[in-house]
């Protein structure tokens, strides 16, 4: 008749929730584009085994939160197909004193790593700005910022995810055939979408 459980803090370092797109595109503010973004669960993609795709000219950010002075890192592994030359995509952070980003002008075929960028954080509130330009299409994974040094993709503290759940502060969810059982804050039983 009822089910009693305890529930902790999970998941990683990782500051973004929903770094690789197991939610669609919740947790994050398209700018440009929404129909040009998607997002692809796969067994076969690198650790995470999620990726979000931006297509033609796509655009969206997410805040997250740093303390100034501190150090933090970014990294990522991508792949991005160009339709014309002039095709780029740009990953890049603001709230450092540096410029921290990276700008993609080649076509890569394969899964490229961004190795760590570190950076120190110059305001509380920093962002990941994530775009591309023209017609091409960005691949990423495995999105990780973390306060430190960490290039380990993991979900944010309080996500955790996988073909059968999805546990973050939205409740939490178990899904079987299409269908979704989910329990949270405003609910007292299960219902099922």
């Amino acid at each position: 008749n009822s089910i009693t459980g305890e529930f902790r803090s999970t998941g990683g370092s990782n500051l973004l929730k929903n770094s690789v797109g197991f939610k669609g595109i919740e947790y994050w503010n398209v700018l440009a584009h929404s129909e040009n973004i998607s997002t692809r669960q796969d067994s076969n993609i690198l650790v995470s085994k999620s990726e979000i795709i931006l297509g033609s000219s796509a655009r969206m950010t997410q805040l997250y939160a740093t303390e100034i002075g501190e150090k933090y890192s970014l990294s990522f592994k991508y792949k991005f197909d160009k339709t014309n030359s002039s095709d780029s995509a740009t990953i890049k952070i603001s709230g450092s004193d540096q410029n921290i980003g990276v700008s993609i002008t080649d076509e890569v075929t394969s899964w490229t790593k961004i190795d760590t960028i570190e950076y120190i954080a110059s305001i509380n509130n920093a962002m990941i700005d994530i775009y591309v330009t023209g017609n091409g299409t960005l691949e990423l994974t495995d999105l990780v910022i973390s306060k430190g040094v960490n290039d380990v993709w993991s979900p944010n503290i309080n996500e955790m995810y996988s073909g059968a759940h999805q546990f973050d502060s939205d409740g939490l969810s178990f899904i079987k055939d299409n269908s979704k059982s989910v329990y949270n804050s405003t609910s007292s039983k299960y219902y099922t979408n």
